[in-house]
């Protein structure tokens, strides 16, 4: 019977949508080039092409302004697939927030779309020769009021200018109710892609030749939850829309443009590479991480058997991170800081390249020995809530016994549990025979035993479990233990 109602209902919506877009199809014809009567546009091969080659920034907005109000009620011609739509600041940065209310990894309030997209507003700039005077600040009100932009008493208190002249609106709001696009995005998981909805209401894409950058001027949130669920493999990679495709020579049709630097520097939408023939080659491109080791696929499959809430909500470092992987990995299941703590330089300046490409703010970088009386200090002044060992836990009792400090899993456990709150998720493994035969560990062969590890874990961790073997080695085996 549920099922019957459902799909009465479905059917209903369809019927809705063909009579709603045979109502408008009434006088809604593709635009031709007298909508746009003195405006300097040629439409050429179905896209609108801006003829005028230089134009300043008020010009621009303006032109943007009276395009849009020929084309929203024009139908579209213009096809090209999602995937190929290459957007820039805002556009990106609302991807950005779809694919993180998608994953549920970020809070609301904390995600950088709305920390500094939505927060630091590019709204006009003053030309080389102007003054910020009585009359200029005029002009500049007018054009907010326009904008449909909050007015307050103390609106020339929260101006900031960049070096390049342009004028923003800076504040610390926090917005921390559900966005329409959040909605958006539900229904369209449900109900899939409806393609008449683009022409009904026309999406307005432009394209800039000068930075091959493509800027939504009607329909971001649409695009936004596309991109999404393209990526996510929810809608097909090759789906195309219908829409208005602006084409001009300068840079960009609108003022918009990123304040911070690390919103400069982030290229979160392409892809980097980290592949050296190791144990952790990854990419990472829009949010997507894509796994190219099977040995890393098969440690994360076991980690995932943990639960959830020694990660969501939680700090989280990895000890021996390598290029930083698992770090990423637990951001993705909601932890609010990851920390890659890594001795190698190398491997140290890989992550770092990481997070800067990306912009991801919960990821924190150290280097530093585990050994060194200031790094230890530094962790256990730093405390965390849950620490990953991957494949690190016998280097560290190796190196340990050699250095002279300690010489059981026992004492490694206990300077273990100084900077942990939490949990620990563990990688067991046995050095290798050739390292045994070394005349410092010969003596001290069984402390490396399984057997004394689990004793050491049970005693600084109150709950342990193995959560399996690993498959890529069959020596190995993964635990997680709560304090």
């Amino acid at each position: 019977m549920t099922d019957n109602i459902r799909g009465f209902f479905k059917k209903n919506i369809l019927l809705s949508t063909i009579k709603l877009f045979c109502k408008r199809i009434r006088g809604f014809r593709p635009p031709r080039e007298s909508d746009f009567k003195e405006l300097p546009v040629k439409i050429i091969k179905k896209k609108i092409v801006i003829i005028t080659p230089v134009l300043n920034y008020d010009e621009r907005f303006e032109l943007r302004k009276n395009i849009y109000i020929a084309l929203r009620d024009k139908l579209p011609q213009y096809t090209v697939k999602v995937k190929d739509l290459n957007v820039g600041y805002y556009d990106k940065c609302l991807w950005r927030y779809v694919e993180e209310i998608y994953n549920g990894s970020c809070e609301r309030g904390d995600a950088c779309w709305n920390k500094y997209a939505q927060n630091n507003k590019c709204v006009d700039r003053l030309e080389d020769s102007e003054n910020f005077d009585i009359q200029r600040k005029n002009r500049f009100l007018n054009k907010i009021k326009k904008s449909h932009l909050s007015l307050d008493d103390e609106i020339f208190k929260r101006i900031s200018f960049d070096e390049d002249n342009f004028i923003y609106i800076r504040s610390k709001d926090r917005y921390h109710k559900p966005y329409k696009v959040e909605f958006l995005l539900k229904a369209v998981r449900k109900n899939g892609w409806n393609a008449l909805e683009s022409q009904c209401n026309p999406m307005i894409i432009g394209y800039s030749k000068a930075t091959g950058i493509h800027q939504v001027i009607s329909g971001r949130h649409r695009l936004a939850v596309l991109k999404c669920l393209i990526n996510r493999g929810i809608l097909n990679k090759n789906l195309k829309i219908r829409c208005h495709y602006i084409e001009y020579h300068f840079d960009t049709l609108s003022y918009t443009r990123p304040y911070f630097e690390q919103c400069k520097a982030c290229h979160w939408n392409e892809e980097i590479v980290l592949n050296g023939n190791t144990h952790q080659d990854f990419s990472v491109k829009a949010g997507r991480i894509d796994v190219l080791s099977k040995e890393t696929i098969d440690k994360w499959s076991l980690i995932n058997k943990a639960p959830d809430n020694i990660f969501r909500g939680k700090t989280i470092i990895d000890i021996g991170a390598y290029r930083g992987l698992y770090c990423l990995k637990v951001l993705e299941k909601g932890a609010v800081k990851a920390t890659v703590f890594e001795p190698s330089e190398q491997l140290f300046a890989d992550a770092l390249k990481l997070k800067k490409h990306i912009g991801e703010e919960r990821l924190y970088l150290y280097q530093g020995d585990f050994y060194n009386s200031c790094d230890r200090q530094h962790l256990i002044e730093n405390k965390h809530d849950t620490a990953l060992f991957l494949g690190i836990i016998h280097h560290l009792l190796r190196i340990g016994i050699q250095k002279r400090l300690l010489y059981t899993f026992e004492e490694l456990m206990s300077k273990i549990a100084e900077f942990v709150n939490c949990a620990v998720i563990i990688e067991f493994a046995m050095p290798k025979e050739d390292s045994l035969n070394l005349p410092e560990l010969r003596e001290h062969r069984k402390a490396f035993s399984r057997s004394s590890f689990e004793e050491a874990l049970s005693k600084r961790f109150s709950k342990y479990k193995r959560l399996g073997r690993c498959k890529y080695r069959r020596d190995r085996f993964m635990y997680y233990a709560l304090k």
